[in-house]
């Protein structure tokens, strides 16, 4: 581990310094004295190409200069490590390009630029870039990106307008400051945007095996009349006598169900609307239609989608003055 010898306020000394910052900086490759000598005044010289046989590494921190690693079996050429700054906001390497088209950091090779933050949720990053475009990448797959809780994190800033109403170029994606993800799919101001998940959206359908939810007919259970409303879970599955055979098939977060609505052994003429599973009083009358049926003994079906509560229920009321026997059968969620 090479450190640059410390010479006072000497000429010697800030060239050292200068010749560090300019490694740092990407602008040479090392130097071929990795352990700087005082008695043969070696130094790193600005605007000069140098060669490196061992690693150049600058640390934070006091000691002895330490022996460096050839770089026949050391990786890395060169070395910043400021992990041990005082302050919370130590930067290892910081390169500045031109304002118009320069490039602060240039990275070319199997991974161009590799960087490994602290492992402290919000705090650690690996590699930070601030511009309109942060952070360049080219190649056959642009960004490559591995985390253990989350490949990517994103979010929105105080400042940050909103799609779908902002400006926009095509291929952008945008996190609002409700979590909604928006993708750009034409440039304008604004832009066309598309929606692609939020809280307020139902998600990935996910196809399942038809599970029997729900039946009236089940011991325990009763027919719908008039007025009347019921919470029903469609949580589990069910066997022909109602006992459980599938726990959770729709998951913990599912937001909508597709479902049939089966009405059978009818009496005289109404109606079944059927909603999220709001606490919603019994009493209030049904305003939607989910499924009709005009005559007794009828045996109808119909297939629709519906959001769940927190709880994964719906609310079946019964309206027209008529009844019925009713059953729920689940085909897919949206999580």
């Amino acid at each position: 581990m090479p450190a640059i010898e410390s010479a006072g306020g000497s000429r010697r000394h800030l060239l050292k310094l200068a010749g560090a910052a300019i490694v740092a900086g990407g602008m040479v490759a090392g130097v071929d004295e990795t352990r700087v000598s005082a008695a043969t005044d070696t130094f790193m010289q600005a605007g000069v190409r140098h060669f490196a046989t061992n690693i150049t590494r600058l640390e934070y921190g006091t000691g002895l200069n330490q022996a460096a690693l050839p770089l026949t079996t050391e990786a890395r050429m060169m070395w910043v490590d400021n992990s041990q700054s005082p302050t919370q906001e130590g930067i290892g390497i910081r390169g500045d390009g031109s304002p118009q088209f320069g490039i602060g950091i240039d990275g070319v090779g199997a991974t161009g630029v590799r960087g490994t933050g602290s492992t402290i949720p919000g705090l650690g990053v690996g590699v930070s870039g601030n511009g309109y475009y942060g952070m360049y990448a080219n190649g056959t797959v642009g960004i490559l990106v591995a985390g253990t809780d989350a490949a990517l994190e994103l979010f929105a800033t105080s400042n940050s307008a909103s799609p779908p109403t902002r400006a926009g170029r095509t291929g952008q994606i945008a996190v609002d400051l409700s979590s909604n993800l928006w993708f750009c799919v034409a440039t304008g101001t604004p832009g066309r945007w598309r929606k692609l998940s939020g809280t307020d959206t139902a998600g990935s359908f996910h196809a399942i095996d038809p599970i029997r939810s729900f039946d009236s007919r089940w011991s325990a259970n009763t027919r719908l009349t008039n007025g009347t409303s019921m919470l029903v879970s469609v949580a589990d599955g069910h066997d022909p006598s109602g006992g459980v055979t599938a726990a959770n098939v729709v998951p913990v977060g599912s937001t909508a169900v597709a479902y049939n609505v089966t009405v059978t052994q009818t009496a005289g003429a109404g109606f079944l609307s059927i909603t999220p599973g709001t606490p919603t009083a019994p009493s209030v009358p049904a305003t939607t239609s989910s499924i009709n049926w005009s005559s007794d003994g009828a045996n109808l079906a119909n297939g629709l989608v519906v959001k769940l509560d927190a709880s994964r229920q719906i609310r079946v009321r019964c309206g027209g003055g008529g009844s019925t026997d009713v059953v729920i059968d689940v085909m897919g969620y949206y999580l």
